[in-house]
């Protein structure tokens, strides 16, 4: 199927027919992981879900937990003080 590239200001975009959208379940907001291979082709894939874990490094993630663990009833008083 041809498609036009489109100007969306400063970047190009190519519309998704209606029934690629269907067959592939891609809505609006849809993460899509955009590459270029070797040989000059651009491939188009459904984001795969990152969880967490996957993404954050354990250590960080642990020293986040004991900060909340410590720190949340003064986390909860600033959220107060904000929205008042």
């Amino acid at each position: 199927m041809l498609q036009k590239a489109v100007t969306v200001g400063n970047s190009i975009a190519v519309v998704i027919p209606k029934d690629f959208q269907r067959r592939t379940k891609i809505k609006a907001g849809t993460p899509l992981e955009v590459n270029l291979t070797s040989r000059g082709r651009i491939v188009i894939d459904v984001a795969k879900k990152l969880e967490p874990e996957s993404i954050v490094d354990p250590r960080v993630l642990k020293a986040g937990e004991g900060l909340l663990k410590r720190y949340l009833p003064a986390f909860k008083k600033l959220a107060q003080c904000v929205n008042d």
